[in-house]
């Protein structure tokens, strides 16, 4: 994660553009859910309001997503139901 940081870092300092990521987050565990989640936003630092959690809803189930949503309220969710992240 910290070079895909660094290379978020070039493509937006290119282009003038911000950018954004997605990190899955997806775990059978909710707390190893929100370790990941920590981590990508520590990783991210600046970057963090622009990276989106995916969530895969066959292997976590609907609690995960609501567990997602209430821990991370100010970032992106998608809620990946198909099972393949």
């Amino acid at each position: 994660l910290p070079l895909v940081n660094d290379a978020m870092n070039r493509a937006q300092d290119e282009t003038g553009e911000a950018k954004l990521f997605s990190a899955n987050i997806t775990a059978d565990d909710h707390h190893e859910m929100c370790a990941r989640a920590d981590y990508v936003l520590e990783t991210f630092g600046e970057n963090a309001p622009r990276v989106a959690f995916l969530v895969d809803g066959y292997v976590g189930g609907p609690g995960m997503v609501t567990t997602a949503r209430r821990n991370y309220s100010s970032q992106y969710l998608h809620y990946h139901r198909a099972g393949h992240g």
